[in-house]
């Protein structure tokens, strides 16, 4: 029952979903670049297996570039893929990566944008920086039998 009201209460905030990357916008004008990413609508599909990290802010993102460089030697048949929530985070991996990753935004937690990025990336496994989880990114990785890892988290009991 609960997550019927998720889904409904994120199909009513899409309006503000959409108006809040605008207005973040006009301070910071790296939210509206591919704002079609958020949504599960990525350009380019990667031509080999995909290793994904996804660091939501700059914080995670700095956190991970250790990660990001071991994963790069451990698997070099992989592409890796770093995502993000905010504009300083994707500029981090932009620079700290210097393209020898992909980075893009994270897709927003709506079913079909998740499932939209879980098929262009098709990725081998998820490890989330951050205990930012969001309910249909994690059950869509179950189906899509995507192992997820939580990296870097502090739980409280």
């Amino acid at each position: 029952m609960w997550r019927v009201g998720y889904r409904l209460l994120l199909w009513l905030a899409f309006p503000f979903v959409l108006a809040r990357l605008w207005w973040r916008g006009r301070r910071e004008p790296r939210y509206r670049e591919n704002p079609g990413e958020r949504f599960g609508f990525y350009r380019t599909a990667p031509a080999r297996p995909v290793i994904w990290l996804h660091a939501v802010s700059l914080g995670e993102t700095r956190a991970a570039e250790p990660l990001l460089r071991a994963l790069q030697q451990q698997h070099p048949d992989c592409d890796l893929l770093i995502t993000q929530m905010t504009a300083t985070g994707r500029e981090a991996a932009e620079q700290l990566l210097g393209g020898s990753a992909r980075v893009a935004w994270l897709a927003y937690d709506y079913p079909s944008a998740v499932r939209r990025f879980l098929r262009h990336f098709r990725p081998r496994l998820g490890i989330l920086m951050e205990t930012e989880i969001w309910f249909h990114l994690v059950a869509e990785c179950e189906r899509f039998q995507v192992p997820l890892v939580l990296a870097n988290a502090r739980m409280s009991a």
